[in-house]
Protein backbone atom coordinates (compact mmCIF):
# COMPACT_ATOMS: atom_id res chain seq x y z
CA UNK A 1 0.00 0.00 0.00
CA UNK A 2 1.62 3.25 -1.13
CA UNK A 3 1.03 6.27 1.04
CA UNK A 4 0.90 9.63 -0.70
CA UNK A 5 -1.70 11.67 1.21
CA UNK A 6 -0.30 15.14 1.84
CA UNK A 7 -0.91 16.25 5.42
CA UNK A 8 0.98 19.49 5.90
CA UNK A 9 -0.17 20.02 9.42
CA UNK A 10 1.92 17.05 10.53
CA UNK A 11 5.06 18.81 9.34
CA UNK A 12 4.95 21.06 12.40
CA UNK A 13 8.08 19.44 13.78
CA UNK A 14 6.78 17.21 16.56
CA UNK A 15 3.65 15.55 17.86
CA UNK A 16 3.65 17.84 20.88
CA UNK A 17 2.06 20.65 18.90
CA UNK A 18 -0.54 18.71 16.91
CA UNK A 19 -3.29 19.16 19.49
CA UNK A 20 -2.63 22.84 20.13
CA UNK A 21 -5.80 24.91 20.54
CA UNK A 22 -4.56 27.57 18.11
CA UNK A 23 -5.10 25.10 15.27
CA UNK A 24 -8.81 25.75 15.66
CA UNK A 25 -8.17 29.21 14.17
CA UNK A 26 -7.14 27.75 10.80
CA UNK A 27 -9.50 28.55 7.89
CA UNK A 28 -12.40 26.12 8.09
CA UNK A 29 -13.06 26.13 4.35
CA UNK A 30 -9.59 24.99 3.32
CA UNK A 31 -8.37 21.43 2.90
CA UNK A 32 -5.18 20.62 4.79
CA UNK A 33 -3.15 20.39 1.60
CA UNK A 34 -4.33 23.91 0.66
CA UNK A 35 -3.20 25.59 3.86
CA UNK A 36 -0.27 28.00 3.55
CA UNK A 37 2.39 29.19 5.93
CA UNK A 38 0.46 32.46 6.20
CA UNK A 39 -2.62 30.55 7.39
CA UNK A 40 -0.63 28.86 10.14
CA UNK A 41 1.05 32.10 11.16
CA UNK A 42 -2.23 34.00 11.41
CA UNK A 43 -3.91 31.25 13.41
CA UNK A 44 -0.93 31.00 15.76
CA UNK A 45 -0.48 34.74 16.34
CA UNK A 46 -4.21 35.35 16.79
CA UNK A 47 -4.41 32.75 19.53
CA UNK A 48 -1.30 33.84 21.44
CA UNK A 49 -1.68 37.63 21.04
CA UNK A 50 -3.66 38.12 24.31
CA UNK A 51 -1.00 36.26 26.30
CA UNK A 52 1.83 38.62 25.26
CA UNK A 53 4.29 35.74 24.96
CA UNK A 54 8.01 36.53 25.07
CA UNK A 55 10.57 33.83 24.29
CA UNK A 56 8.07 31.06 24.94
CA UNK A 57 6.71 32.24 28.30
CA UNK A 58 3.99 34.54 29.60
CA UNK A 59 2.69 35.78 32.94
CA UNK A 60 -0.65 34.75 34.40
CA UNK A 61 -1.64 36.27 37.75
CA UNK A 62 1.98 37.15 38.33
CA UNK A 63 3.21 33.61 37.65
CA UNK A 64 5.49 32.88 34.69
CA UNK A 65 4.21 30.03 32.55
CA UNK A 66 5.43 28.22 29.46
CA UNK A 67 3.46 28.60 26.23
CA UNK A 68 3.09 24.96 25.07
CA UNK A 69 4.31 24.46 21.51
CA UNK A 70 5.36 28.10 21.08
CA UNK A 71 9.09 27.47 20.62
CA UNK A 72 8.49 24.43 18.43
CA UNK A 73 6.27 26.47 16.13
CA UNK A 74 8.79 29.29 15.94
CA UNK A 75 11.55 26.85 14.95
CA UNK A 76 9.34 25.34 12.28
CA UNK A 77 8.28 28.81 11.07
CA UNK A 78 11.92 29.88 10.76
CA UNK A 79 12.74 26.71 8.82
CA UNK A 80 9.84 27.09 6.39
CA UNK A 81 10.05 30.85 5.67
CA UNK A 82 12.83 30.38 3.13
CA UNK A 83 11.11 27.42 1.50
CA UNK A 84 7.59 28.64 0.78
CA UNK A 85 6.41 30.87 -2.04
CA UNK A 86 7.18 34.36 -0.66
CA UNK A 87 4.02 35.87 -2.22
CA UNK A 88 1.46 33.22 -1.37
CA UNK A 89 3.02 31.24 1.49
CA UNK A 90 2.40 28.04 -0.48
CA UNK A 91 4.46 25.05 0.66
CA UNK A 92 6.83 23.37 -1.84
CA UNK A 93 5.59 20.24 -3.53
CA UNK A 94 9.03 18.80 -4.28
CA UNK A 95 12.19 18.23 -2.28
CA UNK A 96 15.50 19.81 -3.30
CA UNK A 97 16.65 16.40 -4.56
CA UNK A 98 13.57 16.06 -6.79
CA UNK A 99 14.13 19.55 -8.22
CA UNK A 100 17.75 18.67 -8.92
CA UNK A 101 16.78 15.42 -10.67
CA UNK A 102 14.21 17.24 -12.83
CA UNK A 103 16.88 19.77 -13.79
CA UNK A 104 19.37 17.07 -14.71
CA UNK A 105 16.81 15.40 -16.99
CA UNK A 106 16.81 18.50 -19.21
CA UNK A 107 20.43 19.52 -18.62
CA UNK A 108 22.44 16.40 -17.81
CA UNK A 109 25.85 16.80 -16.25
CA UNK A 110 28.89 16.40 -18.47
CA UNK A 111 30.25 12.87 -18.54
CA UNK A 112 33.78 14.30 -18.53
CA UNK A 113 33.46 15.95 -15.13
CA UNK A 114 35.93 14.81 -12.48
CA UNK A 115 34.88 14.19 -8.88
CA UNK A 116 36.30 16.73 -6.46
CA UNK A 117 38.88 15.68 -3.89
CA UNK A 118 37.72 17.02 -0.52
CA UNK A 119 39.55 16.98 2.81
CA UNK A 120 37.69 17.73 6.07
CA UNK A 121 38.95 20.89 7.79
CA UNK A 122 36.59 20.93 10.79
CA UNK A 123 35.29 21.91 13.17
CA UNK A 124 35.28 18.57 14.97
CA UNK A 125 33.82 19.71 18.28
CA UNK A 126 31.08 21.95 19.59
CA UNK A 127 30.92 24.59 22.30
CA UNK A 128 27.35 23.54 23.15
CA UNK A 129 28.44 20.70 25.36
CA UNK A 130 28.55 17.87 22.82
CA UNK A 131 31.77 15.98 22.19
CA UNK A 132 31.30 16.17 18.42
CA UNK A 133 29.09 17.78 15.82
CA UNK A 134 27.35 14.71 14.45
CA UNK A 135 24.86 12.18 15.76
CA UNK A 136 24.38 8.47 15.04
CA UNK A 137 20.88 7.01 15.29
CA UNK A 138 21.53 3.30 14.75
CA UNK A 139 24.07 0.54 14.13
CA UNK A 140 23.63 -2.78 12.30
CA UNK A 141 26.06 -5.67 11.90
CA UNK A 142 26.96 -8.12 9.16
CA UNK A 143 25.50 -11.54 10.06
CA UNK A 144 28.86 -13.33 9.86
CA UNK A 145 31.68 -10.80 9.35
CA UNK A 146 32.48 -8.93 12.58
CA UNK A 147 34.59 -6.34 10.71
CA UNK A 148 31.66 -5.22 8.58
CA UNK A 149 28.87 -3.03 9.96
CA UNK A 150 26.72 -0.02 9.14
CA UNK A 151 25.73 3.16 10.98
CA UNK A 152 22.83 5.49 10.26
CA UNK A 153 23.44 9.20 10.81
CA UNK A 154 20.84 11.76 11.87
CA UNK A 155 21.50 13.87 8.78
CA UNK A 156 24.47 12.28 7.03
CA UNK A 157 23.33 9.02 5.49
CA UNK A 158 24.11 5.31 5.78
CA UNK A 159 27.81 4.51 6.25
CA UNK A 160 29.51 1.13 5.89
CA UNK A 161 32.86 -0.15 7.12
CA UNK A 162 34.49 -3.43 6.15
CA UNK A 163 37.63 -3.01 8.28
CA UNK A 164 36.19 -2.58 11.77
CA UNK A 165 35.82 1.20 11.51
CA UNK A 166 39.18 2.22 10.06
CA UNK A 167 37.57 3.48 6.84
CA UNK A 168 33.95 4.28 5.94
CA UNK A 169 31.91 4.61 2.75
CA UNK A 170 28.62 6.49 2.47
CA UNK A 171 26.00 4.49 0.56
CA UNK A 172 23.14 7.00 0.33
CA UNK A 173 24.51 10.17 -1.27
CA UNK A 174 21.91 10.04 -4.05
CA UNK A 175 18.86 9.53 -1.82
CA UNK A 176 16.22 12.20 -1.35
CA UNK A 177 16.69 12.12 2.43
CA UNK A 178 20.03 11.40 4.10
CA UNK A 179 18.76 10.77 7.64
CA UNK A 180 18.57 7.13 8.78
CA UNK A 181 16.63 6.00 11.86
CA UNK A 182 17.05 2.24 11.58
CA UNK A 183 18.85 -0.41 9.54
CA UNK A 184 17.97 -4.03 8.78
CA UNK A 185 20.60 -6.47 7.50
CA UNK A 186 18.91 -9.86 6.81
CA UNK A 187 20.77 -12.99 7.86
CA UNK A 188 21.00 -14.05 4.18
CA UNK A 189 22.81 -10.82 3.26
CA UNK A 190 25.70 -12.63 1.56
CA UNK A 191 23.34 -14.15 -1.01
CA UNK A 192 20.46 -11.66 -1.12
CA UNK A 193 22.62 -8.50 -0.91
CA UNK A 194 19.60 -6.87 0.73
CA UNK A 195 19.51 -3.91 3.12
CA UNK A 196 16.50 -1.99 4.45
CA UNK A 197 16.67 1.47 6.00
CA UNK A 198 14.08 3.59 7.78
CA UNK A 199 14.62 7.15 6.54
CA UNK A 200 14.31 10.29 8.65
CA UNK A 201 15.70 11.47 11.98
CA UNK A 202 13.43 10.01 14.63
CA UNK A 203 15.15 11.77 17.53
CA UNK A 204 15.62 15.37 16.42
CA UNK A 205 13.13 15.52 13.52
CA UNK A 206 15.68 17.64 11.66
CA UNK A 207 14.98 15.47 8.61
CA UNK A 208 11.59 14.00 7.72
CA UNK A 209 11.08 10.51 6.34
CA UNK A 210 10.39 9.28 2.83
CA UNK A 211 9.54 5.84 4.21
CA UNK A 212 11.39 2.54 4.06
CA UNK A 213 14.01 2.10 1.33
CA UNK A 214 15.41 -1.20 0.07
CA UNK A 215 18.66 -2.10 -1.65
CA UNK A 216 19.30 -5.45 -3.33
CA UNK A 217 22.88 -4.67 -4.40
CA UNK A 218 24.59 -4.20 -1.03
CA UNK A 219 23.63 -0.54 -0.74
CA UNK A 220 24.85 0.74 -4.10
CA UNK A 221 21.36 1.73 -5.24
CA UNK A 222 18.06 2.19 -3.38
CA UNK A 223 14.41 1.77 -4.26
CA UNK A 224 11.22 2.86 -2.53
CA UNK A 225 9.11 0.17 -0.90
CA UNK A 226 5.35 0.14 -0.48
CA UNK A 227 5.75 2.19 2.71
CA UNK A 228 6.59 5.56 1.17
CA UNK A 229 6.01 9.22 2.03
CA UNK A 230 6.88 12.61 0.65
CA UNK A 231 8.99 14.68 3.03
CA UNK A 232 6.20 17.27 3.20
CA UNK A 233 3.87 14.77 4.85
CA UNK A 234 6.00 15.14 7.97
CA UNK A 235 5.95 11.43 8.81
CA UNK A 236 8.61 9.24 10.43
CA UNK A 237 9.59 5.57 10.46
CA UNK A 238 10.98 5.13 13.97
CA UNK A 239 11.87 1.43 14.08
CA UNK A 240 12.22 -1.59 11.81
CA UNK A 241 12.16 -5.26 12.77
CA UNK A 242 12.70 -8.34 10.61
CA UNK A 243 11.21 -11.68 11.56
CA UNK A 244 14.08 -14.00 12.59
CA UNK A 245 12.31 -16.93 10.94
CA UNK A 246 11.32 -15.26 7.66
CA UNK A 247 13.32 -12.53 5.88
CA UNK A 248 10.28 -11.44 3.88
CA UNK A 249 8.42 -10.31 7.01
CA UNK A 250 9.21 -6.86 8.40
CA UNK A 251 7.41 -4.65 10.90
CA UNK A 252 7.68 -0.84 10.99
CA UNK A 253 6.84 1.47 13.88
CA UNK A 254 5.75 4.82 12.42
CA UNK A 255 3.99 8.05 13.29
CA UNK A 256 0.87 6.59 11.66
CA UNK A 257 0.94 3.27 13.49
CA UNK A 258 2.46 -0.17 13.00
CA UNK A 259 2.85 -1.63 9.50
CA UNK A 260 3.73 -5.15 8.44
CA UNK A 261 4.95 -6.60 5.15
CA UNK A 262 4.95 -10.28 4.15
CA UNK A 263 6.73 -9.83 0.81
CA UNK A 264 9.95 -7.98 1.54
CA UNK A 265 8.47 -4.49 1.50
CA UNK A 266 6.37 -4.51 -1.65
CA UNK A 267 3.07 -4.35 0.21
CA UNK A 268 2.38 -3.20 3.77
CA UNK A 269 -0.72 -3.59 5.90
CA UNK A 270 -1.62 -1.33 8.82
CA UNK A 271 -1.87 -3.36 12.03
CA UNK A 272 -2.22 -0.66 14.69
CA UNK A 273 -3.23 2.93 14.06
CA UNK A 274 -4.24 6.27 15.58
CA UNK A 275 -1.04 6.61 17.61
CA UNK A 276 2.69 6.98 17.02
CA UNK A 277 4.86 3.97 17.84
CA UNK A 278 8.50 4.69 18.64
CA UNK A 279 9.94 1.28 19.45
CA UNK A 280 9.19 -2.43 19.02
CA UNK A 281 10.93 -5.65 20.01
CA UNK A 282 10.22 -9.31 19.30
CA UNK A 283 9.58 -11.75 22.08
CA UNK A 284 12.90 -13.65 21.97
CA UNK A 285 11.09 -16.97 22.43
CA UNK A 286 8.23 -16.33 19.99
CA UNK A 287 8.51 -13.84 17.11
Amino acid sequence: MRIFTLTLIISLVSLSIFAQPWLENLPAGKAKNELTLFDYQKAFETYWAPYQVEKGTYFENGVRKKAPGWKQFKRWEYEMQCRVNPRTGEFPKKSAMEVRRDFEKTKPRSSTSVAADWTPLGPTSSFSGYSGIGRINCVAFHPTDMNTYWVGAAAGGLWMTTDNGSTWTCQTDQNGVLAVSDIIIPDDFETSNTIYIATGDRDGWDNRSIGVLKSTDRGNTWNATGLSYTIFEGQMVNRLLIDPTNNQILIAATTRGVYKTLDGGTNWSLKMTSIEFIDLEFNPLNP
